[in-house]
């Protein structure tokens, strides 16, 4: 076990480092990217094996339906109505590769559909570490690297890594909120800054 978390955890560096290995053209310093901020809203219901997911965000809006499949792992499919009128169709599939003592480790791969725009594969490493500050209240953090497909020869690297916390309003419910910091291309290309919220029932 120990030799498959080093393993993923070396897998973030190639990850980097295949996104980064450009020569720096000469004499000339690139422009430095806006920063977008947006707003995300999260809700999910789990019921059983089952879990469903709906996501606004930015005047696009996302239903996701997910049910465990193969002991750790989970399918899921998912559509979003998106603003730009580019909307998407997912199949993803998501496996736990290992959970104790607060961390947690897991991939995905995903197909992503586009109605207007390239479809293509994407994949990516989940590292997650949560701690209960108190009886009630849980921090955690996630750092999630991936790659995306669209050119099969040069996968392009991007990141959403979070931190938040939880709220255990009761038993079966929690929420809380978060930060997002995305990047792309490179984990110091800082590309968006996102605000949210997680609303979690179980039944």
């Amino acid at each position: 076990m120990n030799k498959i978390i080093l393993a993923l955890i070396m897998s973030v560096f190639s990850f980097a480092a295949i996104a980064s290995d450009k020569p720096a053209p000469p004499l000339s310093i690139p422009a430095k990217q806006e920063v977008i901020d947006k707003q995300e809203f999260n809700f999910h219901l789990k019921v059983n094996d089952w879990k469903f997911s709906q996501r606004q965000t930015d005047g696009s809006v996302f239903f996701q339906v997910g049910h465990k499949f193969l002991d750790k792992g989970n399918i899921a499919v998912r559509y979003v109505n998106a603003e730009s009128g580019n909307d998407e169709r997912r199949v993803a599939y998501n496996y736990s590769v290992y959970k104790g003592h607060g961390f947690s480790v897991s991939t995905k791969w995903e197909y992503r559909d586009f109605s207007t725009s390239q479809d293509y594969w994407r994949g990516r490493v989940e590292f997650k570490y949560s701690n209960k500050v108190t009886k009630n209240t849980e921090f955690w953090v996630k750092i999630s690297p991936r790659l995306n497909f669209k050119d099969s020869d040069n996968p392009t690297f991007s990141s959403r890594d979070q931190i938040g916390f939880y709220y255990k309003i009761v038993d079966n419910i929690k929420f809380g909120p978060f930060i997002d910091r995305t990047t792309k291309t490179e984990w110091t290309n800082h590309t968006a800054t996102v605000i949210g919220t997680n609303f979690i029932m179980e039944l």
